[in-house]
């Protein structure tokens, strides 16, 4: 039985939506309002001014950094399907085999890094936060479930989601913004363990012996 070409399928100029980037659209969308959505529901449990606040005044500036990322992110992706050429929309070449089958691929890991990510809120429950709480009272230290494996499995996941969605957009400006969310999850990453280890001292610090920061068996 003849078969459509996988340009056809997925050609904009035919009026078909970009598939892999309208999956990566929907689902960093969800994501985002998820969090923000979490993160309202945190301040009425705890009474706190809200998990997107942070306390130290270096943490509000890399917080303000990375709300700029994650505003490129939800907008990219968007811009991609709208424009449909580069330097906002995919290069022609991404429409057809083998790089299209590529960027369905990575639009499944973004799917899947998603699902994963809702299991680590499962698993953290009241104590998730966007911001970092110096707080012992507020939170506690959650060392199971994903987090046998990796310290940071939802910043591990989020790396891992940008990534995959500048590959189902392959555009460079979403590229830059994947570089550089990357950069700003090592650093908050790096200040959140300084916190931690104030607030679990020992605990903590015996954890992370055993738990790669993003990688298992990868300590650093």
């Amino acid at each position: 039985m003849p078969t459509l070409p996988l340009a056809f399928l997925n050609d904009p100029s035919l009026g078909w939506p970009d598939g892999p980037v309208l999956a990566v659209t929907l689902c960093v969308w969800w994501y985002w309002a998820a969090v923000v959505t979490l993160s309202r529901l945190r301040r009425r449990w705890t009474g706190e001014r809200g998990a997107l606040r942070p306390q130290a005044r270096s943490d509000r500036r890399l917080m303000r950094l990375w709300v700029v990322v994650i505003v490129a992110w939800n907008a990219l992706p968007a811009m991609a399907l709208h424009k449909g050429t580069p330097p906002f929309g995919p290069f022609a070449e991404a429409y057809a085999a083998p790089l299209l089958w590529v960027r369905w691929a990575a639009a499944g890991g973004v799917v899947a890094g998603m699902v994963l990510t809702v299991r680590c809120w499962v698993e953290m429950g009241r104590d998730w936060s966007v911001a970092i709480v110096e707080d012992s009272d507020s939170q506690g230290l959650v060392t199971t479930g994903l987090f046998r494996w990796v310290r940071h499995p939802i910043y591990a996941i989020s790396v891992g989601m940008v990534l995959l969605t500048a590959l189902a957009c392959m555009t460079w400006p979403m590229a830059v913004t994947a570089a550089a969310h990357v950069t700003l999850m090592n650093l908050k990453a790096r200040r959140e363990e300084q916190a931690l280890l104030g607030v679990f001292g020992d605990e903590y610090r015996e954890y992370m012996k055993h738990t790669g920061r993003f990688v298992p068996r990868l300590y650093s």
